[in-house]
């Protein structure tokens, strides 16, 4: 999130940046949250939301192909090894109904 900017806002313009696509507020659903201290050197406490939406407009692209070397639908049995810890958690997490997850305490 970009300071002073809401948590939905910053998934709309996530989405658009990330992956092309246009998500309006009423179609996204908070799935998940992780708590998380980065890895060192840094050693920040983070909180990540995870939101879920069923709709959108555009076709989903890889548009940060910099930051990024791979975009695919997958199975949740099926993730990829090369994946952020943190980001696998609640991907599984999402899968079992689970809300709320802590990692690397």
């Amino acid at each position: 999130m970009e300071e002073g900017e809401p948590a939905l806002k910053a998934a709309i313009r996530e989405a658009k940046e990330e992956v092309g696509i246009d998500i309006k507020i009423k179609d996204l659903a908070l799935v998940h949250v992780v708590h998380w201290i980065s890895p060192i050197p840094y050693r920040h406490e983070r909180i990540g939301l995870f939101f879920e939406s069923r709709k959108w407009k555009g076709k989903i692209k890889n548009a940060e192909y910099e930051k990024c070397d791979d975009l695919r639908w997958v199975k949740i049995n099926q993730l990829p090894k090369k994946m952020v810890p943190e980001t696998e958690l609640a991907l599984k997490r999402v899968a079992k109904g689970i809300t709320y997850s802590e990692f690397s305490f």
